[in-house]
C-alpha cells in the first residue's frame, strides 16, 4: 500500500503586519521527498508520528514535501502557489492514500481558506475515490470545504498539544482501514457561533475538559471513528473563523449528524463559560513583585509568538525595567540590536534601541544600557518533539539584573530548552516573562510555582473588541450578545 505524506503547516494571524515567505518556511521547515523521512524519523511531532505509524501498519510512504513556518502574518500566496503546486506533481499515479500535515488556520495574501484550496488541488490530480487524511490542529478553522474534500480529519485533543505523535497514529490507522474496505468514513461537521479566545481552550479544565469528556464517551461508540473539536483561532478574519466539530462514522450519516448536533448543543449551554477578562500589565507585575514563590512566569499574551504576534513587544520589558525586577528572563526579536550588539563581542557594555519595531502595534522601543554576556547561534533541539528549533543569531545582556535574551527570528514559547540552550537554568530565576498564551504551561508550566497573565499591547491580545474584524460570521460569541 502506498500513501503520500505531505502538508503546509501555518498559524496565520490576519492582524499581523509581518508577511510569511519563503524565509519564514525555510528556516522553519521547508524539506522534500527522502529529506522528510531523514529529517522526522524519530521525532515526536506529526510526521514523525506518521512515519512510525506507516512502518508499524505496513504502508509504503512516498514523500513529497513539507512546509512549516512559525505563526505569523499572511502567507505569501506565490510561495504557497509553488508549494501546492510541487506537492502535486510529487503525487503518484498508483497512491492507495494520500496524508496530509495541515494546521486547519492558514490564510494567504489572496485565499482566505488556503487548506480548502491545496485539498482541492489534491483531488484534482488524484480524483475523488482515493482516501486523504489530515492531521489538524486544535486551533482550526474548519470550513466545510475542507471536511467535504477530506474523507476524514484528525485533530489534536490537547491544549497546551502534546498529542501531535499519537493524533498522527491515529490518523494512519484511519487511512488503512478505508483502504481495506474496513471503514467507509462519513462526516458531519457543525459549526456554531462561538469565537472564544485561546485561553478558554485548556483541555485540562472546563469548559474545554467538559466537551473532551464528551467527545471521548462518543468515540467509544460503535461505528465512530473519530471526533475532531477545534477551538478555531479567533485572530484570523476569515468567515469560517471558530469552533468546529467534526464527526466522522462509518457508513453512518445518521450517526454522524446526531452526535455533531448533540456536541454543538452542548457548547452552546456552556457558552458563558468560554468568557475571559485579563489584567494590566502593571498590575500584574506588581503582583509577580509579591510573590514568595520562584520560578514566577509573567505570560504576556498579547505579545504570543506562538499565536503570530511579533515577538517584540515592549510593554512587560519597559515595566520590568521601571519596577526593577531582578533575576527575570525575557526574550524579544529585534534583528537589527542582535547585529549591533554582536558587533561589540561578550563582555562589552552597549547602549541599544530594543524592541517594538516590527510595527506599531507593539509597543515603542526601550533603550537601555547593558553588557554582552554570550552570543549563540540559536539552534536547539525541541524538548517536546525532539525537532530542530531556529531562532537564528541570538545575544543574551544583563540589564540591571534581567537577562535580556535578544533574537535574530521569533521563538514560540513552547521549550525550556530555549533558556538552557544558552545556559540560563529557569529554576535559578524569580521571574520568567514568556510570549505565550496557554502552549508555554506543558514547559514553563512545569516549574512554575505561580504565574500572571498580561493585557499588553500586541495583535494576541484576548480582549478581542480591539479588532477590527470585517469577514467573520455575525453575530458570534462573545463578541455579539446572542
Amino acid at each position: 500500500m502506498k500513501i503520500a505524506l505531505g502538508g503546509v503547516f501555518h498559524e496565520t494571524n490576519t492582524f499581523s503586519s509581518m508577511i510569511t515567505a519563503r524565509r519564514e518556511f525555510e528556516n522553519h521547515a521547508l524539506v522534500k521527498g527522502e529529506e522528510i523521512i531523514n529529517l522526522y524519523k524519530g521525532t515526536r511531532g506529526s510526521t514523525g508520528g506518521v512515519i512510525d505509524a506507516a512502518n508499524e501498519y505496513g504502508l509504503n510512504i512516498i514523500p513529497t514535501i513539507y512546509a512549516g513556518a512559525i505563526p505569523g502574518g499572511l502567507v505569501d500566496d506565490l510561495f504557497f502557489e509553488e508549494i501546492v503546486d510541487e506537492l502535486c506533481s510529487r503525487l503518484d499515479q498508483n497512491l492507495d492514500g494520500v496524508l496530509l500535515v495541515l494546521h486547519g488556520a492558514m490564510v494567504t495574501d489572496q485565499k482566505d481558506d488556503a487548506e480548502a484550496y491545496l485539498l482541492k488541488k489534491v483531488r484534482d490530480k488524484i480524483g475523488a475515490n482515493i482516501p486523504v487524511v489530515c492531521t489538524t490542529d486544535l486551533h482550526a478553522n474548519i470550513s466545510p470545504e475542507m471536511v467535504e474534500l477530506s474523507s476524514c480529519l484528525v485533530g489534536f485533543d490537547t491544549y497546551p498539544h502534546y498529542d501531535y505523535y499519537e493524533r498522527a497514529y491515529d490518523a494512519v490507522r484511519i487511512m488503512k482501514q478505508i483502504i481495506n474496505d474496513d471503514i467507509r468514513p462519513m462526516n458531519s461537521l457543525k459549526k456554531p457561533p462561538i469565537m472564544p479566545v485561546v485561553q478558554r481552550m485548556l483541555t485540562e479544565k472546563h469548559p474545554m475538559q467538559t466537551l473532551m469528556n464528551l467527545v471521548h464517551e462518543m468515540e467509544e461508540r460503535q461505528d465512530v471513528v473519530n471526533i475532531t473539536l477545534a477551538g478555531g483561532f479567533p485572530y484570523a478574519d476569515i468567515h469560517w473563523a471558530g469552533m468546529g466539530v467534526v464527526v466522522t462514522s462509518n457508513n453512518d450519516q445518521e450517526l454522524a449528524d446526531s452526535l455533531s448536533t448533540k456536541l454543538e448543543r452542548k457548547i452552546w449551554a456552556i457558552r458563558e463559560d468560554f468568557r475571559f477578562k485579563n489584567r494590566s500589565v502593571s498590575e500584574g507585575i506588581a503582583l509577580a513583585a509579591n510573590s514568595e514563590d520562584y520560578p514566577f512566569i509573567i505570560v504576556d499574551s498579547s505579545d504570543n509568538v506562538g499565536g503570530g504576534s511579533s515577538g517584540d513587544g515592549t510593554d512587560v520589558l519597559r515595566e520590568l525595567i521601571k519596577t526593577e525586577l531582578k533575576s527575570c528572563a525575557v526574550i524579544i526579536k529585534d534583528s537589527e540590536a542582535v547585529e549591533l550588539a554582536e558587533k561589540s563581542g561578550v563582555d562589552a557594555t552597549v547602549d541599544l534601541e530594543v524592541g517594538g519595531k516590527t510595527d506599531n502595534k507593539h509597543g515603542d522601543p526601550v533603550f537601555l544600557r547593558g553588557t554582552i554576556k554570550k552570543l549563540s547561534d540559536g539552534i536547539y533541539n525541541s524538548e517536546r518533539t525532539g525537532e530542530r528549533i531556529n531562532m537564528g543569531r541570538t545575544v543574551v545582556m544583563d540589564v540591571n539584573g534581567i537577562s535580556l535574551i535578544i533574537t535574530r527570528d521569533r521563538v514560540p514559547a513552547f521549550d525550556l530548552e530555549t533558556l538552557r540552550s544558552l545556559d540560563i537554568e529557569p529554576l535559578d530565576l524569580k521571574y520568567i516573562v514568556v510570549k505565550g498564551a496557554v502552549q508555554w504551561k506543558y514547559s514553563y508550566g512545569s516549574i512554575a510555582k505561580g504565574w500572571v497573565e498580561v493585557d499588553s499591547a500586541g495583535v494576541t491580545s484576548s480582549n478581542l473588541e480591539r479588532f477590527q474584524f470585517k469577514k467573520i460570521r455575525r453575530p458570534i460569541f462573545p463578541m455579539d450578545n446572542i
